[in-house]
């Protein structure tokens, strides 16, 4: 099996970097808001608020480094 490189030129797949643990921060609360208002008929307004919310608690989180 060999490796590939991902085109990071897709808006999608360049924002899916925000689910790597170590990119807490507001770049990444951008980019988990432009995946949850860019997967249709996931999630309602509503939901991608609470997104946001959540991902600002995460990004405050104390949570230890393994």
């Amino acid at each position: 099996m060999h490796s590939q490189t991902l085109p990071m030129n897709n808006d999608f797949l360049r924002h899916l970097r925000c689910l790597q643990s170590s990119s807490r921060n507001e770049a990444s609360r951008t980019s988990i808001m432009y995946l949850a208002r860019n997967l249709p008929h996931l999630l309602t307004n509503e939901e991608v608020d609470r997104v946001g919310v959540e991902w600002r608690v995460y990004e405050m989180a104390d949570i230890p480094e393994e």
